[in-house]
């Protein structure tokens, strides 16, 4: 169960404007649109998170509980996937790639993200602090319960086709 803080404590306008500038910059180095940022965010529309962008340039900015989770959510995949990768090529390469494992089912994680919103968002920091954990594969308590490879074998060690 995810962590929850008290009732009453949000972050600090300050810090939530320096998250939604670290995960605009994350978005933008992804490829992701404006409207594609907004719902992965939690944006109502991509013209609000202008309006954010606007607030949090000045240094303080008032998100929703939602957007503020969602942030960390990003942030975290992002140092998750940056710690596995050497570079934000190779990290592009694996969101772009169709993975097996029972959170993407043959679909590249960047379409988990696109089209799943904060449940996509979710699923990938799960799946990449599992992974980055030791766990390949389908991620217990999934239903289908087996523990299938994250990826097939990078290029260079695969065989070569007869």
């Amino acid at each position: 169960m995810p962590y929850e803080k008290p009732e009453g404590r949000r972050p600090s306008k300050s810090w939530s404007a320096t998250a939604l500038r670290t995960a605009l910059a994350i978005t933008k180095s992804w490829g992701l649109t404006g409207a594609q940022t907004a719902e992965l965010l939690g944006a109502p529309d991509a013209e609000t998170l202008e309006a954010w962008k606007r607030e949090a340039a000045g240094g303080q900015v008032s998100l929703p509980k939602a957007t503020v989770e969602n942030l960390g959510l990003l942030i975290g995949a992002y140092r998750t996937l940056s710690s596995l990768f050497g570079s934000d090529a190779e990290i592009l390469d694996w969101l772009a790639t169709p993975h097996f494992g029972s959170s993407f089912q043959g679909r590249p994680p960047m379409m988990l993200l696109t089209a799943g919103g904060s449940d996509g968002l979710w699923r990938l920091r799960i799946h990449v602090d599992a992974w980055a954990a030791g766990m390949p594969g389908g991620l217990p308590g999934e239903p289908d319960g087996h523990q299938r490879p994250l990826v097939e074998a990078p290029r260079e060690s695969r065989p070569a086709a007869s």
